[in-house]
């Protein structure tokens, strides 16, 4: 964890409401920290420079304010603690069932060769898109591999990661893999493969919910 982390996540603690707004002098920043108010200052303005926060003058005070960088830094650190604290215990993750943006079919085809090297099958040329209650940082962490990027006619495919999972509904389950690539539209969706037609074979349809779990 570097410094700047590290003090994001002191300052943190200091929040004592959902607002995200902190309000505090340099001096009360440093002394919390265990610092100089000059060090204090040059802190917050390498926490500000970095994108991490935002701060402004309120009378004598700061007036400090977590940006989406900050907060998102935070959520990593925690899945991270959280990631080690529980090791070997299996995590399960719910959500719906979406239609994506049509792409999994000819993603597919192109990745085809490298999914049969890395998970020892042929993929059906689709993705099921699930829609996670807890958001994607949430269970990305627990990705187990990679395929890397490559080019092809002038046209680069991104990197993807990818994990075994088992996804279930009310009277079914099937081992299948999570992928994740790496240029993705939405932050709160994955997309699972298989070797068979999931929609087809289970009957699903938009809004159907499902559990995802993973052993971590």
């Amino acid at each position: 964890m570097n410094q700047q982390i590290l003090v994001l996540y002191h300052l943190s603690r200091r929040f004592s409401k959902g607002d995200g707004i902190l309000l505090m002098s340099t001096s009360e920043v440093g002394e919390f920290l265990g610092v100089s108010q000059q060090t204090a200052s040059r802190y917050l303005n390498d926490l500000e420079l970095e994108g991490y926060i935002k701060k402004t003058r309120s009378e004598m005070k700061q007036r400090i304010e977590f940006t989406e960088k900050g907060r998102d830094s935070l959520v990593e650190v925690y899945l991270d603690l959280k990631h080690f604290l529980e090791r070997g215990k299996k995590r399960v993750f719910r959500g719906s069932i979406v239609t994506g943006m049509g792409e999994g079919a000819y993603y597919m085809g192109k990745y085809e060769n490298r999914f049969r090297e890395n998970l020892g099958f042929k993929p059906f040329h689709g993705t099921l898109n699930v829609k996670l209650d807890s958001g994607l940082a949430s269970v990305k962490r627990y990705s187990t591999g990679f395929i890397e990027g490559f080019r092809r006619n002038e046209r680069v495919y991104g990197r993807l990661e990818y994990m075994p999972v088992t996804l279930s509904g009310n009277d079914w389950s099937i081992n299948c893999f999570l992928v994740f690539p790496e240029r993705t539209h939405h932050r709160e969706v994955v997309e699972i493969i298989s070797d068979r037609n999931l929609r087809k074979e289970y009957g699903l349809r938009d809004g159907d919910s499902v559990t995802i779990e993973v052993e971590t």
